[in-house]
Order: C-alpha cells, then structure tokens, then sequence
C-alpha cells in the first residue's frame, strides 16, 4: 500500500505467487515461478485504475 502525498493518490498492489525448483542432479535445476498481479490506484476526481495479470517464469540453471 503506497499514499502519494504529492497526488493524493492510494496505490493498492498484491502479488501473490508459487515457485517450485526441481534438480536433476547436483549442477541442473529446473526453476519455475507463476502469480497473479491485482493493482488498484484511486486519485480523487480522476478515474479509478485497477489492472489485473498473470506471470510464469521458467528457466534452467546449471552450477560449474
């Protein structure tokens, strides 16, 4: 939760997410991460703007 005094505008933002990493053996991972984003921000006297997302990430690390 943000308040911008400057504006006087409230930013709401919640992210929640799930990452998982499964390793094949002592140098390879698998990693992936998924979420959703929900943003809300309200300035008197202008329109309400909420915005709604979905992210997945995924990637392979390898350890030498």
């Amino acid at each position: 939760f943000r308040q911008n005094e400057d504006s006087s505008s409230d930013q709401l933002k919640i992210r929640p997410s799930l990452r998982t990493d499964y390793r094949w053996n002592k140098k390879l991972h698998f990693e992936i991460e998924g979420g959703l984003e929900w943003s809300s921000i309200r300035t008197p006297g202008l329109e309400d703007d909420d915005s709604f997302g979905f992210y997945m990430i995924a990637g392979f690390r390898f350890r030498f």
